[in-house]
C-alpha cells in the first residue's frame, strides 16, 4: 500500500508517518513534508521520483500529473483500469493525506494581495476531491484532527473500512468546499457590481456546539463565515453557561443596538427585543447605567456625522471599523439568520464589506 503526504500544517505528520509504516504503507511526499520526514529519519520517496520531473513554478506544480492522479483515480474493480495503470507502469496510492495552504490565516495576517494569492491551494484540493471522489478505494484525510482515529482503525483492523472511507470523502469534499468559499469571499471583495452574485457559497468552520437549538429538542451550532477573524462570534464570553442557539440570537441584536451610538454603549438584551440601554463617556459607566436606572437618554450616532462602525474585540471592549456597507445593504449590519428543520437549528449571521469572520 501506498500513502501520499502533503501538507501544510505539520502538527503530528512525524507520528502518523510512523504509523503508517508499521501498518505496511511506502510513502511518497512532496518537498516541505519530505524534507520534514527525512529530518525525523522517516523513510519517504518524494513525488519528483515518482513523476520524473522535479517541481516547477516555484511549486506551483508539484502534484499535478497522471503519475499521481491515475494512482489515485483507478477503480480498483475496474480490469481496464487496473491495466491502463500497469502499462504505464503507474502504482496505486490508496491513502491521501493533504492539508492545505493556510489561506484564512494568511489573510487575517494583513499580507498583501501577492502573498494571499500564493496562498491559494491548487494541487491540494485537487489531490483531496480526487481521493474522495475514488472513496471506495482510497482514504482521504484533510486534518491532523483525523489521524488517530486512522491510526486506530488500522490497529484494529489492519486497513480503513469502506465507512470510514466514505465519512473521510464526505468530511473531504466539505473541507475544499469551504476553503473555496473563503477565496471566493475574498476575490469577490467589495465589488458594487457583486452585491447579489448570481453563486453565493456559505462554509465555515463550525465554533461550537450549542445547549441546544432554537428549541430544547433540537440540536444547534454556531459556524464562522469566511473573512478576517472578528465580530461577535469570536468574542470572549467572561461568565455564565454555555450559549444556546436564542442567546446569540440576543448577542446579535446587542451588538446591532450598541452599534448605533457614537459614545461607549451598553444594553440589556432578552428574546433579541432591547431593555435597557445606555451611553457613557466611559465602558465600564455605560454598563452599569444600562442595568439600572438612566434618565438620560442615549444620543444615536447620525450616518452622516461618523464613518466609524463598531465591533466587538471581546465582552467588555468595542474598536471601530473603517470602511463600513452602504447603508441599506445586505450586509449594514449583522442579521440573524434561522435555519430550521424538524430536529436540527443553526445560528448565523451576514457578512459585512470587512470582510470579518462571524456567525
Amino acid at each position: 500500500m501506498r500513502a501520499l503526504l502533503s501538507v501544510s500544517d505539520k502538527t503530528g505528520l512525524i507520528e502518523f508517518a510512523r504509523g503508517l509504516i508499521d501498518h505496511g504503507y511506502d510513502l511518497v511526499a512532496t518537498s516541505s513534508t519530505s524534507r520534514a520526514l527525512v529530518e525525523a529519519g522517516v523513510e519517504v520517496q518524494s513525488v519528483a521520483d515518482v513523476t520524473g520531473f522535479p517541481e516547477m513554478l516555484d511549486g506551483r506544480v508539484r502534484t499535478l500529473h497522471p503519475a499521481i492522479h491515475a494512482g489515485i483515480l483507478a477503480r480498483r474493480d475496474n480490469p481496464e483500469h487496473m491495466r491502463q495503470l500497469a502499462e504505464s507502469r503507474f502504482e496505486p496510492i490508496d491513502l491521501v493525506v493533504s492539508s492545505l495552504y493556510p489561506f484564512a490565516d494568511t489573510l487575517a495576517s494583513g499580507a498583501d494581495d501577492e502573498t494571499i494569492i500564493e496562498n491559494i491551494d491548487i494541487g491540494g484540493p485537487t489531490l483531496i476531491r480526487a481521493a474522495a471522489k475514488n472513496r471506495d478505494s482510497v482514504a482521504v484525510v484533510v486534518s491532523p484532527s483525523q489521524y488517530e482515529a486512522v491510526l486506530s482503525e488500522l490497529r484494529e483492523h489492519h486497513s480503513v473500512s469502506v465507512a470510514t472511507r466514505h465519512r473521510l470523502a464526505t468530511e473531504a469534499f466539505a473541507h475544499v468546499a469551504a476553503y473555496d468559499t473563503q477565496v471566493a469571499s475574498w476575490l469577490r471583495g467589495d465589488s458594487a457590481t457583486e452585491t447579489l452574485p448570481a453563486e453565493l457559497t456559505v462554509g465555515g468552520k463550525r465554533l461550537h456546539e450549542l445547549r441546544y437549538g432554537e428549541n430544547p429538542h433540537q440540536r444547534g451550532a454556531l459556524y464562522a463565515v469566511p473573512g478576517k477573524p472578528g465580530g461577535m462570534a469570536h468574542a470572549r464570553q467572561l461568565q455564565g453557561a454555555a450559549l444556546s442557539f436564542t442567546n446569540w440570537l440576543d448577542v446579535d441584536a446587542a451588538r446591532a443596538l450598541v452599534a448605533e451610538f457614537e459614545e461607549p454603549a451598553a444594553c440589556v438584551i432578552k428574546h433579541t427585543g432591547g431593555r435597557t440601554s445606555a451611553t457613557r463617556a466611559q465602558r465600564t459607566a455605560a454598563s452599569s447605567a444600562s442595568t439600572g436606572r438612566s434618565t438620560s437618554p442615549p444620543r444615536r450616532r447620525s450616518p452622516r456625522r461618523s464613518s466609524k462602525r463598531w465591533s466587538a474585540r471581546d465582552s467588555t471592549t468595542m474598536r471601530p471599523h473603517s470602511s463600513p456597507p452602504s447603508r441599506g445593504s445586505a450586509c449594514s449590519s449583522l442579521t440573524a439568520r434561522q435555519v430550521r428543520s424538524r430536529s436540527t437549528s443553526a445560528a448565523s449571521t451576514g457578512g459585512c464589506s470587512c470582510r470579518r469572520a462571524i456567525a
